[in-house]
Formats: C-alpha cells, structure tokens, sequence
C-alpha cells in the first residue's frame, strides 16, 4: 500500500528493489497512496482510500490518509496516517514526514529518519518539461 509492486517497470523507480536505505524510501504515489509504511503492507482483495492536503504555509501542507483493507481469509481493516509534506516541486521534488498512524506516534519511534519518504523525478524529459510548460 505504501510502495506499489511494478513488474512492467512503468514507474521511475531508483532503486526498484531496495528494502533498506535511502532509495527505499522513494514514495510512488499509486495503490492506495499511503505515505506511511503501514501493516498491512499489501490488500489482495480490494482496498478503498481517500487522501487529502490541506495548506499550511506556502509550500508546508499537512496530509492526511485513510482507507479499507479487505486481504483474502481476514476482516476488514481500518488503516490510516498523518503527516507534514514539504513541496518544494510538486511532483518532482517533495518530502513527507510522518507524524501519526495506526501504527502511532511515528516521530517518536525509533529510526525515525527511515520513515521519511520523498519524491523526486531525475529524468531529463520529464523535467525539461517543467520549464517549458504553461505558467498559469
């Protein structure tokens, strides 16, 4: 739920099958879109998600996830997270930092500087798109 499986490589992962360090902690915003790493960590039924950011200050927004897990031979799960989200470039650059989930108080856990996730887009044509695009 919080870092989608990609066998047919369609998302710009750098590293695709890290499971420690820095680039596993690359955040793909797809299937389910949690920021947090949450328990579950997959739904091979059907899950439902709702997601939403609210303003904080200029580029500073907290955000906010909640969602239903149905896994095959258990009950239906409740799962959730909080956070601050830093968008310097959105979609290109941007940094989530977790504050709260049903797994607690993130913050206060240890290694927390694991949990943080981040975008970033380094490949050329996407980014020279961001130049020569519209401003509205």
């Amino acid at each position: 739920m919080d870092r989608p499986t990609d066998y047919l490589f369609d998302y710009n992962y750098y590293g695709r099958s890290e499971s420690a360090g820095l680039f596993s902690q690359q955040l793909i915003i797809a299937e389910g879109g949690f920021k947090s790493q949450l328990e579950p960590s997959f739904a091979n039924q059907w899950i439902t998600t709702l997601n939403g950011s609210m303003t904080i200050w200029k580029y500073i927004m907290a955000y906010g996830d909640v969602g239903l897990v149905k896994n095959h031979d258990n009950n239906v799960e409740v799962v959730y997270d909080s956070g601050v989200r830093v968008s310097l470039i959105e979609d290109y650059f941007e940094l989530y930092f977790p504050v709260y989930s049903n797994l607690g108080w993130e913050v206060a856990q240890p290694q927390y500087a694991e949990k943080i996730r981040f975008i970033v887009t380094l490949d050329f044509k996407t980014l020279l798109g961001l130049f020569t695009r519209r401003w509205y």
